[in-house]
């Protein structure tokens, strides 16, 4: 199991500072820093149901975690619906490596 260590920054700064032109540079990319940080971004004013907490709306703002979630799901139903023994194994198998490169998440 990998080791992931997580941190959290915070910026503060009166309005028309360019905070939000920051945080977009870097999630573009445009400012450099190490490739192994994602820079997640979501909307300033998030439109929820009312349960959707703040850290659900980042997460929900990383497409690529999504749709590892999906394909997770995908093999799951594939290899309970599968009979055939060796099919089931080389579906655990893919299910594994989506399962490895999500578990970096968390």
């Amino acid at each position: 199991v990998p080791s992931v260590s997580t941190s959290c920054s915070l910026m503060v700064n009166n309005c028309s500072h360019g905070k939000s032109t920051l945080l977009q540079h870097l999630a573009e990319r445009k400012i450099p820093f190490p490739s192994n940080i994602d820079c997640l971004l979501c909307e300033q004013e998030v439109e929820t149901d009312g349960t959707t907490t703040a850290m659900e709306a980042v997460l929900n703002a990383d497409t690529e975690r999504l749709r590892l979630l999906e394909e997770q799901e995908k093999f799951t139903k594939l290899i309970e619906e599968e009979e055939d023994e060796k099919k089931q194994q080389a579906l655990r198998e893919e299910l594994g490596k989506v399962e490895a490169f999500d578990s970096v998440w968390w």
